[in-house]
């Protein structure tokens, strides 16, 4: 449950926000006042319109979600592109984030989604932030939304939705790279190359959707872990959660329902008692009744008899 719940929630943010902008841009009309807008070309009122439409999708996007950092819209071979951060355009060589482009042209031209992790920085006295940036390779146009998440306000999340302190939760793309994860200190390559080489991860991409399992080792420790593939962004989400956890929260509850099984043993047992002493009151009172019955009847039978003998045959004894 903790798995399809998250998954829920990453597919509306990561998948979804790239969706409806990628829906918009297939509109001839936002597609035509973008491009004017990155040529500097002049619009008309009616293209302007569209144009805002399109830059009040962006900003709503980072006020629904508090940890989606900024969205871009890049068109190939085009110097300026739209930035959701700046609430501007801006132009792909003065642009403090320049990793992205570099990201998106390496990109296979078949891949329709590729997620990764990395770092930006907008000013040497700024803190740097690392982002989560999904790249949606848009159908219509030629070009990119990118969609960056802040990956310590995403991590917060998995947290959140992690039933068990014990439990961590990994989030890999698609070349098997932890992009975030419940604790980053277990970001390692380590835990990287046991969960490439992981048979459920392997069944998971290859079988029909649904969760896989199987274990890996952190700290020493062997961890049952629970894979849910994540098909719409070519992405896995793995569930770890610690044997020993596993095997003493088995032991509690197996406690606990041996107690809950002795007092209902006890409870029918009470029941039965209490039943068969109730029953066993109404048969005696029905013996009772039945014996007095039994006995008036056999005295009437008696004196019958005894006035029979004394009108018709002159004598009569006494009763014994």
């Amino acid at each position: 449950a903790t798995l399809s719940s998250l998954e829920k929630s990453i597919e509306t943010t990561f998948y979804n926000s790239g969706f409806q902008i990628d829906a918009m841009l297939n509109n001839s009309s936002f597609a035509l006042s973008l491009r004017k807008v990155l040529k500097q070309i002049p619009m008309d009122q009616k293209e302007r319109y569209f144009y805002e439409m399109l830059k009040n999708l962006f900003i709503t996007y980072e006020i629904a979600y508090p940890y989606m950092h900024s969205l871009y819209v890049y068109m190939d071979n085009y110097e300026r592109f739209m930035s959701s951060s700046s609430g501007q355009i801006a132009n792909v060589n003065t642009y403090y984030d320049v990793e992205w482009l570099e990201i998106y042209e390496n990109m296979p031209l078949d891949q329709k989604i590729y997620t990764c992790k990395r770092w930006i920085q907008r000013n040497a006295y700024d803190e740097p932030i690392e982002l989560i940036s999904v790249f949606y390779r848009n159908t219509r146009i030629n070009g990119v939304t990118v969609i960056n998440i802040d990956k310590n306000e995403f991590g917060q999340l998995l947290r959140t939705i992690a039933f068990a302190e014990q439990q961590m939760v990994f989030l890999l793309n698609s070349s098997g790279n932890i992009v975030c994860a419940t604790n980053s200190n277990y970001e390692t390559a380590d835990i990287e190359d046991q969960l490439r080489a992981n048979s459920a991860l392997e069944s998971a991409s290859t079988q029909a959707p649904g969760a896989q399992s199987d274990k890996i080792r952190i700290d020493g420790e062997p961890h049952s872990i629970h894979v849910q593939e994540l098909g719409l962004l070519n992405l896995s989400l793995v569930s770890a959660i610690s044997e020993r956890y596993m095997y003493s929260e088995m032991g509690y509850y197996f406690l606990l329902g041996t107690i809950v099984l002795l007092v209902d043993i006890l409870f029918i047992l009470f029941l039965a008692h209490h039943s068969t002493k109730r029953s066993f009151r109404f048969i005696q009172a029905y013996i009772t009744i039945f014996s007095g019955a039994e006995k008036e009847y056999a005295g009437q039978e008696h004196d019958a008899t005894r006035l029979f003998i004394g009108e018709y045959g002159g004598e009569t004894t006494s009763p014994i």
